[in-house]
């Protein structure tokens, strides 16, 4: 089944356009490797990055999360609405966290990394808090859906968020990055101190129902050339996640790997787009 699932991913990397692809040699060091070990030689290649402040941000999310419809606007995470880019302190949008500050991201330099950033309506921001991320809980007595009147694809319970199926990959993967880029943070299924986050089996499964696309492909390399000089590995290679993480249990592999395969179908045109 591994074996299956690594070749699916490797196909899906093929899909995507050279256009944002790394230097050739820019993983030599995590080549044959898995595990901690590929985990470590990746922490390796990213980890010395150019910093950003969080000041930096206000900014620097004007280019990355730009509308591509409108690139005086700014795209919001959970919402999705397109809004006036121009910082106006705060009060428009705002910086969103996705690893909050207070598992474990308060100081530099995980604090402004652009990975970890997204601008947010400031009320979503606040109703999404320092939960992890999760499906929701539909039988918890604190399930809201929509989880605010700005997110309404959205819903939480009391410990959890749950975000648009649209951005569910791009949040794993930005989850993934900052785990093996800070030694201090920890992906795990049961959260018991300040430095964890999670649940990684469902950060897996999103990974693989939402693959990596050009929206995506094109941040992160734009936070390689002009920000950090530094990429996210699980953007660049999302088989990466199966050989550092692991797989989530077989009968979820299948149901996530027949939503992917769906979705590669519709993406070269061999199914209509429901």
């Amino acid at each position: 089944m591994k074996a299956v699932i690594l070749l699916l991913l490797t196909g899906w990397t093929g899909l995507s356009t050279a256009l944002y692809d790394p230097p050739s040699n820019y993983y030599d060091a995590a080549a044959g490797k898995s595990g901690p070990e590929l985990k470590s030689a990746l922490a390796g290649i990213i980890s010395n990055h150019t910093v950003k402040t969080y000041g930096d941000a206000r900014t620097i999310l004007q280019t990355l999360d730009a509308d591509p419809g409108n690139t005086s606007n700014v795209l919001l995470v959970y919402s999705g609405y397109s809004i006036n880019g121009a910082w106006d302190a705060g009060i428009t949008w705002n910086r969103e966290h996705l690893w909050p500050v207070s598992r474990g991201v308060s100081i530099p330099p995980s604090y402004g990394d652009l990975f970890n950033l997204r601008p947010s309506n400031p009320s979503v921001n606040s109703s999404r808090g320092n939960k992890w991320f999760d499906n929701s809980d539909t039988s918890d007595l604190n399930y809201t859906i929509p989880a605010n009147p700005q997110a309404p694809l959205c819903s939480y319970d009391t410990d959890s968020w749950q975000p648009r199926s649209t951005e569910q990959g791009d949040i794993a993967r930005a989850l993934f990055y900052m785990d093996t880029c800070y030694e201090h943070l920890e992906l795990v299924d049961v959260i018991t101190t300040d430095n964890q986050m999670g649940i990684l089996i469902r950060l897996i499964q999103w990974h693989i129902e939402d693959p990596v696309d050009n929206s995506e492909r094109r941040r992160n390399h734009l936070i390689y050339t002009d920000y950090q000089n530094n990429r996210n590995p699980y953007i660049d290679n999302p088989d990466y996640v199966m050989l550092v993480y692991g797989l989530p249990e077989p009968g979820c592999v299948l149901v996530v790997v027949c939503v992917w395969y769906v979705s590669v179908l519709e993406a070269v045109g061999i199914m209509p787009h429901k």
